[in-house]
């Protein structure tokens, strides 16, 4: 995945090549609506974490929450 992630517009950080040997790539990005960075974030499942804000981060978690309902 680190290797495959490209850098967006959105992107603060730039990813360099050394990132990518890394144990975790850290992207930092402007959000204007949560709404489609869980829904970006949703598809990399357990191999992406929203760290900050906690706003963001608690929106995620009731996410997973409901897809955990729907599949139990």
């Amino acid at each position: 995945m680190r290797k495959a992630y490209e850098s967006k517009p959105e992107d603060i950080n730039p990813i360099k090549d050394d990132d990518r040997q890394k144990d975790k790539l850290v992207v930092i990005r402007k959000v204007s609506n949560p709404f489609w960075l869980v829904r970006e974030v949703l598809r990399y499942g357990k191999n992406c974490e929203i760290v900050s804000p906690e706003a963001v981060r608690q929106k995620m978690i009731k996410e997973i929450e409901k897809m955990n309902e729907l599949y139990s």
